[in-house]
């Protein structure tokens, strides 16, 4: 019975890919969220300048509210430039984790094929001797019939 010594090893590096795969898809969901704020920002600032041309086109203008706008409009542009600075963060980071899921994968690939050589290995040693014990049983049964 064929049994690969190296299981042990193969397991550990398999819960690691696991662990990285986990840690590269809690990555990819904070690069969705800050994604989500940003688009969410954008859509802020083109109501608040909307806000602006439709009070501007009524004829009603109101130079505090206008002002008000203005400084709003200020804020989320530098809330937006501070979210694309945190994604460019975030992306460094899912980057990084991709990369370490592609080496652990590697890893595993690694042991799987050691695992496959040394199975075929011993499956071809078995075969081999199988073959020898056929033949001996062979010449056994023609010496047998030999000597009646």
């Amino acid at each position: 019975m064929f049994q690969f010594r190296l299981k042990p090893l193969q397991k550990i590096r398999e819960n690691l890919r696991r662990e990285r795969q986990s840690e590269l898809a809690k990555a990819l969901t904070a690069e969705a969220v800050v994604r989500d704020k940003i688009e969410s920002i954008v859509h802020e600032i083109a109501g608040t300048k909307e806000d602006g041309r439709r009070l501007v086109s009524e004829g009603t203008i109101n130079v505090d509210f206008l002002v008000g706008l203005r400084r709003h409009e200020a804020y989320l542009l530098a809330q937006k430039q501070e979210a694309e600075e945190k994604l460019d963060q975030v992306l460094a980071e899912v980057e990084r984790r991709r990369l370490a899921v592609v080496e652990a994968d590697k890893e595993v690939k690694i042991m799987e094929k050691l695992h496959e050589k040394q199975k075929d290995k011993y499956d071809a040693e078995l075969a081999a001797k199988e073959i020898v014990a056929f033949d001996e049983i062979a010449s056994q049964r023609a010496a047998g019939k030999g000597n009646q």
